[in-house]
């Protein structure tokens, strides 16, 4: 039998965000982030790269990463984890449009601690210089921005891959960072290329509006060695049907 299970993140979420007048890797690269968006019911600069110009004529590079975690405790490692999606609820806004997004795996937040900038930089495998790609964990394929929600509120979900299956049913707690693909993920300066995807955080006073973890799993049993991806077809046999199954057995 299947179950369904659709827990919202701690509210331990939010983004955090890095900027530098030096240069691309002065933001993308920096061990501390320099603010975070905690609190908030959204942002539609939720993971965003973009250089815009401070008051003084500079050149200002700007990254956001988003951050959530996921209480997974219901899913045991003996389980069938069949599938599992990242949904989220979009926070329009910006005039800037969605750029392709990749989730990754992170070590920050937890379900009691909020997110702070040391955390900016804390994802496994990630390192200065270097692009993602290959070296931190993915937890999905890019998303690509065609594909991602234009109108206020509109919701959309992202399949979850073998990496994040793993991690939901080895542990309690499910870590990840929502990051922009082209750019800070393949560590790539994106000069006069601004790219801005909203979204809402735990925070929203709407239910359905806040990010969910959308997973499918079961048991993981047999009946008389059947397996479980057949239970549903045996559940609706009808009971004239299993008694000649028996009689027939017995004879």
């Amino acid at each position: 039998m299947s179950k369904t299970s659709n827990p919202t993140p701690a509210g331990t979420d939010g983004y955090i965000k890095s900027t530098s007048t030096t240069n691309f890797a002065g933001a993308r690269d920096a061990t501390d982030g320099s603010g975070t968006g905690h609190l908030l019911i959204g942002s539609f600069l939720a993971v965003y790269v973009d250089k815009a110009a401070t008051r003084a004529g500079d050149d200002d590079w700007q990254i956001y990463r988003s951050y959530m975690a996921f209480d997974t405790s219901m899913v045991s490692a003996s389980f069938n984890l069949y599938s599992a999606k990242l949904q989220i609820s979009n926070d329009a806004g910006s005039s800037d449009g969605p750029g392709d997004i990749i989730i990754v795996k992170s070590n920050k937040p937890d379900l009691s601690t909020n997110i702070a900038n040391a955390d900016f930089d804390d994802l496994p495998g990630f390192s200065a210089g270097n692009t993602m790609d290959g070296n931190v964990t993915d937890y999905s394929s890019v998303f690509p921005s065609g594909s991602y929600p234009t109108t206020e509120n509109e919701t959309v979900q992202i399949d979850l891959n073998a990496a994040a299956l793993a991690d939901i049913k080895s542990g309690d707690v499910l870590k990840l960072a929502i990051v922009n693909y082209n750019y800070d993920y393949k560590n790539i300066d994106f000069d006069t290329n601004s790219e801005a995807n909203g979204m809402h955080y735990s925070d929203n006073t709407v239910a359905g509006r806040r990010p969910t973890l959308v997973l499918s799993w079961g048991f993981g049993h047999k009946v008389m060695g059947i397996d479980h991806r057949f239970m549903a077809k045996i559940v609706g046999v009808d009971d004239e049907r299993v008694k000649k199954v028996f009689s027939k057995d017995s004879s």
